[in-house]
């Protein structure tokens, strides 16, 4: 088939998510690829005023990660879809149906009430387009129609500064991440206590973005360096003078985990850093063991592997530059965003008016109904217990109350006697 045609076909997308265009999830996922190839991109928040038109003057529908917890809407967007013969994409970065029990947004309950809306997403849509190939699996029994597209790496946003010098006085090991990684980063605390504990003066730790662990928060050779969440540009700047000598990028073993990207192998390797990795998700499969980063399973692994690119740094110092080559020449963005073309071209060819997509689209009205009655009944009846509590307080003050509140304590004095 001849392609010429077929590149005119996407113009403009119309992306519905709860993350801004600056946010990392919007920017690597669809704003930086999508503007990249010239494409208009019309972004809406949850909060946004919806209309059809919206739909209607996009050429393909894109509905991000957790956005269809607002079922109401997301209903209308699969309705207006429908009706103007739009393709509907739902993109997702993670497996959040298998967060492990100690992530902090399970504890939180943060997706609890977006998993089922999620799911049905993932089924409803045309197709599904991911992260890493572990979500890609994940999702296949769900959906015929699910696209790899992976993270990749913006150098407009990184300082491409020489790969570090190493000091032979003293080693940093650094780690730059959100609070979510906590529990990861316990798994190797050991590690690292060992490690300052038995080189002292030598080691030191830097923490960018997540407090260290409490048991290393007061050590005189630990630092952090908070870090604002929501831009990742400015996310990219702020970390571009990481002055470590040895990145950290520990990930427990579990299907979350397991369908985790990349990303952060980028990152490190866009800063010019040598990097630890757990070998799980996409870093097995990314990473090249002691050439482009060091894979660790266990935390011996873990522990030979942070002292010998110690003891060794012209090695660290070339794996440094290997993993930059492998950066520039497999992830930049600029040379592979095309596939989201691809992707999104094979999914508007493909489709095809599906009576399931409406079906699906008024289940989710008439759940929202649903929730809507519940919190009026709930609401209601907080009103009445409200009035009720207020008529006893109107009671106890009253003369009779008072005069009945004395009987009683007297009545409880003389049993007593």
């Amino acid at each position: 088939m001849n392609s010429e045609p077929l590149l005119a076909d996407i113009r403009t997308v119309a992306v519905y998510s709860c993350a801004t265009p600056q946010h990392a999830l919007g920017y690597l996922r669809l704003w930086g690829p999508l503007t990249g190839l010239g494409l208009q991109v019309n972004w809406h928040l949850p909060g946004d005023e919806f209309a059809a038109r919206q739909i209607e003057s996009a050429d393909v529908v894109i509905v991000q990660r957790d956005f269809p917890r607002f079922t109401a809407r997301f209903a209308q967007i699969l309705q207006a879809a429908a009706a103007a013969h739009r393709p509907v994409i739902y993109d997702i970065d993670d497996l959040l149906w298998e967060l492990p029990a100690n992530h902090p947004d399970r504890r939180s309950h943060f997706y609890t009430t977006a998993l089922w809306p999620m799911l049905l997403a993932a089924l409803a849509a045309d197709a599904v387009t991911v992260a890493s190939p572990g979500l890609q699996e994940y999702l296949q029994p769900l959906n015929p129609s699910v696209f790899l597209l992976p993270n990749l790496i913006d150098l407009r946003l990184w300082e491409q500064g020489s790969v570090r010098t190493p000091d032979t006085d003293m080693t940093w090991f650094g780690y730059i991440g959100g609070s979510s990684h906590g529990p990861d980063l316990q798994m190797i605390a050991p590690v690292l206590q060992a490690l300052l504990n038995e080189h002292p003066g030598k080691v030191g730790l830097k923490f960018w973005g997540i407090e260290p662990p409490p048991d290393m928060a007061g050590h005189p050779q630990v630092r952090w360096t908070p870090l604002a969440p929501g831009d990742y540009a400015a996310f990219a700047r702020l970390v571009t003078p990481a002055d470590f000598d040895i990145a950290i990028a520990p990930l427990a073993s579990n299907r979350f985990n397991a369908a985790k990207s990349a990303i952060k192998y980028l990152e490190y390797s866009a800063l010019g850093l040598p990097g630890v990795y757990s070998r799980v998700g996409s870093y097995a499969d990314v990473v090249v063991h002691r050439r482009t980063g060091w894979l660790a399973e266990t935390l011996d692994d873990w522990r030979s592997g942070l002292e010998h690119l110690m003891e060794f740094p012209a090695e660290r110092q070339a794996m440094a530059a290997q993993a930059r080559t492998d950066l520039r020449t497999r992830w930049l963005m600029q040379d592979h965003q095309s596939i989201w073309l691809s992707a999104y071209q094979q999914v508007k060819h493909a489709y095809m008016p599906r009576e399931a997509t409406r079906q699906l689209a008024e289940i989710l009205i008439s759940i929202q109904a649903a929730q809507e009655e519940k919190q009026a009944a709930e609401e209601r009846l907080g009103q009445e217990l409200q009035l009720l509590v207020s008529e006893l307080d109107e009671i106890k003050s009253s003369r009779g109350g008072q005069l009945l509140q004395a009987y009683w304590n007297l009545r409880g004095r003389l049993n007593k006697s």
